[in-house]
């Protein structure tokens, strides 16, 4: 009966640790900083409170572009943007296009692995980071 409790209490520990360790990775997935709305991606782009609830949806041309993100919010996936107006709304981050903002270079293939007889294109599982 004591090892079932200290393993439940070290899977409680290793847990918690976890969680602790990842904390500052999840609190910089969501940063505006140098990011710009180029465009809107719709002709009715939703709207939505601080909270996440949806508002009501306004003409896309109302949406401030070539001017900074404000806020963002990974809990409802909602950037804070400006309008022609100079109000401030949420909008979900896939309704407008986003430019600018840190990124990361990828490692991409520069060399075939392909057998002389086979088709001599490198390739990728899944979407090929190189093809942007």
């Amino acid at each position: 009966m004591q090892t079932s409790k200290s393993n439940l209490l070290l899977a409680r520990l290793v847990i918690a640790v976890a969680i602790l360790l990842s904390a500052p990775l999840t609190a910089q997935a969501c940063s505006a900083s140098g990011q710009n709305v180029a465009r809107p991606m719709n002709a009715k782009i939703a709207i939505y409170s601080a909270s996440g609830e949806y508002l009501k949806d306004i003409d896309g041309a109302l949406i401030a572009t070539n001017r900074p993100i404000l806020a963002c919010d990974d809990a409802t996936t909602h950037v804070k943007v400006g309008l022609t107006d100079g109000a401030a709304v949420w909008v979900d981050r896939l309704d407008v296009e986003i430019t600018g903002g840190a990124t990361t270079p990828h490692a991409c293939k520069d060399k075939s692995i392909a057998k002389p007889d086979d088709q001599t294109t490198p390739a990728t599982s899944g979407i090929d980071p190189c093809s942007r």
